[in-house]
C-alpha cells in the first residue's frame, strides 16, 4: 500500500486535516490511484528536538523554517510519475500549512 511518513513540528488538529486532504488530493492525481489505498502518518516532534545546518530549531527562532522529513512509499511508479509525485506533493504541503 502507498504510503507517506510525515515528520513535522507539532500542529493543530485543523492543520493535519489540511495536510490529509492535499496530500491524499495530489497523491490520487499524480498517480492516478484512488485514496482508499492510499496511508499518512504524522510524526511531531517537540521544539529544539530538530536541528537544519547545525542549529537547532526552537520556539526561540520562530523566522527559521520548520524542518520537514517526508519518506513516501510507492513501490512500482515509473520515475517520471515519482517525479510529479514529489512536485504535487511540494505544493500540496505549502497550500495546507499557508
Amino acid at each position: 500500500m502507498p504510503c507517506i511518513e510525515i515528520s513535522l513540528p507539532k500542529v493543530s488538529q485543523e492543520t493535519k486535516s489540511a495536510l490529509a486532504h492535499e496530500l491524499t488530493k495530489a497523491f490520487c492525481s499524480s498517480t492516478g490511484h484512488p485514496p482508499d489505498i492510499f496511508g499518512l502518518r504524522f510524526f511531531e516532534y517537540e521544539p529544539g528536538t530538530a536541528a537544519v545546518a547545525g542549529k537547532v530549531l526552537d520556539e526561540q527562532a520562530p523566522q527559521e523554517p520548520p524542518y520537514l522529513h517526508m519518506l513516501v512509499y510507492c513501490p512500482r511508479l515509473r520515475r517520471s510519475v515519482k517525479q510529479k509525485l514529489g512536485a504535487e506533493l511540494t505544493r500540496a504541503f505549502r497550500s495546507a500549512s499557508g
